[in-house]
C-alpha cells in the first residue's frame, strides 16, 4: 500500500503518519515513512555543511536565521552577508524556485518516489507512507503507482489556494482520494485512529 498524506503545515501529517504505522504494527504489518523533502534536505546539508539534525532544529525556529552570501572584503577581517533566511524559506525556495523551475516539476518527485518504488521491490508486504505532498505532480506520482492520497484536516482547516507560498497552497480537489479528520488536540488518539481507520479502511 503506498500512501501520501497532504495538508496545512501544523495540521498533524507526521502525527498520522505515526498512528498508521501504529494500528498497521498492531495488525502485525509494517509502515515505513517517507518524505519527498529527503533529498532536498541531504541537498542543503551538503551545501551549507550541516547535519540534519542542525537543519531540522533551525526548520523549527523562526528566529533561526541561515546566513546567505558570507564573504570578506580585501584586507578585512569581519565577515559580511548579503542576506538573511529562515530556514523553511530557504528549504521552500531552494527546492522550488532554485530546483524545480530550473530542472523541471518533476526533479524532486522522480527521485522521492524511486526511493518508495525502489522499497517496495524488497519488501512489497510494507506500507510506504509520504508525508509531505504539498504538489500535484507529487501527488498524481503515488496516484501512478497506484497509491491513495490523503488531506489531514487540522483545527486551522483545509489548504486554501491562498497561501503565500506555493508548496502550502494545496492540491487540486481531484487529486485527493479523501480526507483525515485531526482537528482536535487533546491528546486522544481514539478519535485520530477511528477517522484514520474510516479513511484507509483499516
Amino acid at each position: 500500500m503506498l500512501i501520501g498524506l497532504t495538508g496545512r503545515m501544523g495540521a498533524g501529517k507526521d502525527t498520522v503518519c505515526e498512528r498508521i504505522v501504529a494500528l498497521l504494527a498492531a495488525e502485525g504489518e509494517r509502515g515505513c515513512r517517507f518524505s519527498f523533502a529527503d533529498p532536498l534536505k541531504q541537498s542543503v546539508c551538503k551545501l551549507f555543511g550541516l547535519t540534519r539534525e542542525e537543519l531540522e532544529e533551525w526548520k523549527l525556529s523562526e528566529g533561526a536565521f541561515l546566513l546567505l552570501g558570507p564573504h570578506r572584503e580585501d584586507g578585512e577581517e569581519e565577515v559580511k552577508v548579503d542576506g538573511y533566511m529562515t530556514m523553511r524559506m530557504l528549504l521552500q525556495r531552494y527546492g522550488t524556485e532554485a530546483h524545480r523551475e530550473v530542472f523541471g516539476d518533476t526533479f524532486w518527485v522522480d527521485l522521492g518516489i524511486r526511493a518508495a518504488v525502489d522499497h517496495r521491490a524488497h519488501y512489497p508486504t510494507h506500507t510506504q507512507i509520504f508525508t509531505d505532498v504539498r504538489f500535484d505532480n507529487e501527488a498524481y506520482a503515488i496516484l501512478m503507482e497506484g497509491g491513495r492520497v490523503f488531506e489531514v484536516v487540522g483545527p486551522e482547516g483545509p489548504t486554501s489556494p491562498d497561501a503565500e507560498h506555493a508548496s502550502e497552497r494545496g492540491l487540486r480537489r481531484d487529486l485527493l482520494t479523501g480526507g483525515i479528520m485531526n482537528d482536535r488536540r487533546d491528546g486522544d488518539m481514539a478519535y485520530l485512529d477511528a477517522n484514520i481507520k474510516a479513511a484507509l479502511g483499516l
